[in-house]
């Protein structure tokens, strides 16, 4: 079953945004993950919530989603994080009941 990567970042250094950007997306593709969403238009509808940029990024399942998050690959990306941006993250299975 499906899983998901949903982050609401705040890019802050513009460089550093940059190049995390680049390392991430290798690491995503290397493990299998795309993205469903990456900083488009968000139009709030209910609540008090600002985000700024939403990135959804679909995996395999969990197990594949925890590996790349832990994976040398992505680490390199992380290394970049703390300049790069402010983020909210969380990962959550795909729906398993009927439709």
């Amino acid at each position: 079953m499906s899983a998901y990567v949903i982050s609401d970042t705040n890019p802050k250094d513009p460089d550093a945004w940059k190049i995390y950007i680049g390392l991430a997306a290798a690491a995503i593709k290397q493990y299998g993950g795309r993205y469903l969403s990456r900083g488009n238009e968000i139009d709030v509808i209910e609540g008090e919530w600002t985000p700024r940029a939403i990135v959804v990024i679909e995996f395999l399942d969990m197990a594949t989603a925890k590996t790349w998050y832990a994976s040398p690959e992505y680490a390199k990306a992380l290394v970049y994080r703390d300049k790069a941006l402010k983020r909210n993250l969380i990962f959550i299975d795909g729906y398993k009941g009927e439709n």
